[in-house]
Parts: structure tokens; C-alpha cells; sequence
């Protein structure tokens, strides 16, 4: 079985403050959580290789600096390794070849309350996401871009307000981990890192042994994403490219089609992505070995 780890660093245990995940400021404490992501990571490994996982691919979506948040070197022999520098990324990590796909250390929307470092993908420009009538961050967005391919998410960690999102968003269903109790944006109580660890192991292969049980969360179309920035002049990106805005810091998306719609989310016109990847839905293979480099 092929299974995506999509690994994020807001809600692993032990990062605290933005600095953490940043680096720019603590440096030690960044060096303790870049250790504790590198565990949380193989400690999923451990797990969905126990249910039968022969494929990992390990996505780095905290690649924004040029370098991986953790050490690569130090990642279980025989897993695959990709960012988000990939050029597809960061519109899609997967493809309707993979079984199953793991959330890690993922963070609740913005404006979540006392939700830990809540964001909906950048929180700097993005105000609030709202799909279809539903606000969603970056768990529901990952979630629907896995069911666009029909593959369904095993198992999300974080703290307990991302947790309680991941469930809600799903109507109950989904196996969660919970890393910290979030106090407000920039407080927390961490877990024990190693009662974290083991419990990822433990859900980890129980989730993906469920794995034929488990519900797809779908969302028909057509899509249409209200997006509210948080200043005016971040609209201007998509002003250049023809769209409208229908007040000063708010824009609409539309498209019949998913994929697109992230797509245009992260600076693509209509139909460019697909044109220039060749994507769909039944696309299988674009995720190998060989295309990683």
C-alpha cells in the first residue's frame, strides 16, 4: 500500500511560538523541534508499515525556507522524501495512486479560539476561506484535495482544537492525535513527546488496518471558495489576472472542478494547472519515484 505522510510543523508537540517553526529567533528550541518532527514522522512510519504500508511518501509542507524542517538523513530507511518546493506544489501532494494519507502535525483556521498558531494557509494574507458556505483552513482543504482523488485521511494530529476540526469536518470519523491543548495563538501545553509518539504508532496502523471502512468526505460541485484577505492590496495578484473583487478585501473562486479551485487559491488562472500537469482525478502516477527530484 502507498501512503502519504503530509507532515506540518504547527502542531507537532513542543513547538511553542512562531520562532520555533521559524527558526529566526531560538535556535535551540528550533533544534528540539525539528528532533520531535523527524519522531513524530517515523513514529508513523513504524505504525502504517505495521498495517502493511510498503510506499511512504514523506511531504515536507514547511519548506518554505529552501531547506527541510527536519533532518532528512534521519527519516526511516526506504521512505520517500518531497516539499513543497515540488513545481505542482503546493496545489496537490497526491494522486488517486495512494491508499491513504496522514495529516501530521496540522494546525486549526484561523480565528479558531485559543486554537494554537491558527492559520487557514498563509495568515498573513488570508482572512478566512469559506467553500461552498463552509469555512475551511488548511485540514478541510487537505482533506477534500484526498477525496478529489478518492483517497482517504487515516488519521490527523495536532492540538485539540485542530483535532476537534479534523472530526467535525468529517461528521466524527476521523482518527485523531492529539499533540497539545491550545490555550491561545501563541500558548500551549505540550504532551509528553513520547506518550505522542506512541500514540501516533498505535493510531497509525489502527487507522490504515480500518482503512477499507473508512469514509471518502466529499463535497460536490461546482466550488465556490469566498476568499477575505487580510489587507487589499493582497487581492492585487489575482486583480492582474482578470478577477473581480466584490468588496476591498474580498474575492470569489469558481470552478466545477476541485483541483482548479486550489489551484487559482495559490496564483493559478482557471485551467492552467491541469493544462500544464496534466491532471485529473484518475491520475496515478505523477507521485513516483522517478518524478521526485
Amino acid at each position: 500500500m502507498k501512503i502519504l505522510i503530509h507532515a506540518d510543523c504547527e502542531g507537532i508537540c513542543g513547538i511553542r511560538a512562531f520562532a520555533d517553526a521559524s527558526g529566526t529567533r531560538t535556535a535551540d528550541v528550533t533544534a528540539d523541534a525539528k528532533m520531535q518532527q523527524l519522531n513524530e514522522i517515523n513514529a508513523c512510519i513504524d505504525g502504517l508499515r505495521s498495517a502493511g504500508a510498503d510506499e511512504i511518501l514523506v511531504w515536507d509542507n514547511c519548506c518554505t525556507s529552501g531547506s527541510p524542517v527536519f533532518n532528512i538523513y534521519d527519516l526511516r530507511p526506504g521512505v520517500f522524501f518531497a516539499d513543497s518546493r515540488d513545481p505542482a506544489g503546493p496545489v496537490m501532494h497526491l494522486d488517486a495512486g495512494f491508499d491513504g494519507a496522514v495529516l501530521l502535525g496540522a494546525s486549526a483556521r484561523n480565528h479558531t479560539e485559543h486554537a494554537f498558531m491558527a492559520h487557514s494557509v498563509n495568515s498573513r494574507i488570508f482572512g478566512s476561506l469559506e467553500l461552498n458556505g463552509t469555512l475551511v483552513g488548511d485540514i478541510g482543504l487537505n482533506i477534500l484535495t484526498a477525496s478529489y482523488f478518492r483517497v482517504p485521511v487515516l488519521l490527523v494530529s495536532g492540538d485539540d482544537k485542530a483535532c476537534r476540526e479534523a472530526s467535525d469536518f468529517c461528521g466524527g470519523e476521523m482518527e485523531t492525535v492529539e499533540t497539545k491543548k491550545g490555550l491561545s495563538c501563541l500558548k500551549c501545553m505540550n504532551h509528553s513527546p513520547a506518550d505522542v509518539c506512541r500514540e501516533l504508532t498505535r493510531k497509525a496502523e489502527e487507522s490504515l488496518r480500518k482503512r477499507e471502512v473508512r469514509s471518502i468526505r466529499q463535497m460536490k460541485g461546482p466550488y465556490r471558495l469566498k476568499v477575505r484577505v487580510t489587507a487589499p492590496h493582497f487581492l492585487e495578484p489575482w486583480i492582474h489576472m482578470g478577477y473581480e473583487p466584490a468588496a476591498e478585501n474580498t474575492i470569489f473562486l469558481e470552478s466545477d472542478d476541485f483541483l482548479d479551485l486550489c489551484a487559482q487559491l495559490h496564483g493559478w488562472s482557471p485551467g492552467a494547472h491541469a493544462k500544464r500537469f496534466g491532471v485529473t482525478s484518475r491520475t496515478t502516477d505523477f507521485f513516483q519515484a522517478l518524478t521526485l527530484d
